[in-house]
């Protein structure tokens, strides 16, 4: 079963909202957590934030209270986390390790991970299928003890000029796999904003309800 992790920011309105808050989005609201099974986008957990919390914030122990959860409701089935690079961290990682979740994480281009992607020989490079008026090719090296699988871009013809070079787009993984099945998979997790979209849309993701006692009217 293949799980997606993500974030939202729920905007409110009023100064009575417990642990509403001002974030990097700089919109009055709240910053959930929330893990969607990908086949069918049911939520199978999530945890509620402040609106200033950092992305990663929450993010392992999420990882190990869902692992608990979906084994208690009988899964016997291999469990896969994917997630952007906001949840990129070694705390998440190891939990996934601790509790037997495979994980396909984008990362950040820190130093350490360009220094990677530099090292890879020219040659490891492999073209792959890409809409036309673009290039798309794709390496595999190792980092801290996992896969990193890098897919790399370049625009092609009339509107080469404005993007000369290759743009790069590095995840870790731990999954079994060729490097070109896991990059498309990987790049399935996007569809976890179907899911933010309906939750806010059809069960009231959107709104949260105020703090405090309601006010006092005849017939409440």
């Amino acid at each position: 079963m293949t799980i997606d992790l993500d974030s939202t920011v729920c905007e409110v309105h009023g100064d009575h909202k417990q642990g509403a808050a001002y974030g990097s989005t700089h919109t009055l609201g709240y910053h959930p957590l929330l893990a969607t099974r990908a086949d069918s986008g049911e939520v199978l957990h999530a945890r509620q934030r402040t609106g200033r919390a950092n992305t990663a914030r929450g993010a392992a122990r999420l990882v190990e209270e869902l692992a608990a959860r979906v084994r208690r409701a009988g899964t016997s089935e291999e469990l896969t986390l994917r997630a952007d690079s906001g949840f990129w961290s070694a705390k998440t990682i190891r939990a996934c390790r601790r509790h037997q979740l495979r994980y396909s994480i984008t990362v950040r281009q820190t130093k350490p991970i360009r220094t990677a992607i530099q090292a890879i020989d020219q040659d490891a490079w492999v073209d792959i299928v890409y809409p036309d008026g673009g290039l798309v090719q794709l390496a595999e090296t190792r980092y801290k003890g996992g896969r990193l699988i890098v897919r790399r871009t370049r625009l092609v013809g009339a509107q080469a000029e404005l993007f000369p070079t290759w743009r790069y787009h590095p995840f870790v993984t731990d999954r079994v796999g060729t490097a070109v099945w896991l990059a498309a998979d990987h790049r399935r997790h996007a569809t976890v904003e179907l899911c933010i979209r309906d939750l806010k849309a059809g069960v009231g993701l959107r709104h949260h309800p105020r703090g405090g006692s309601p006010p006092t009217r005849p017939g409440w």
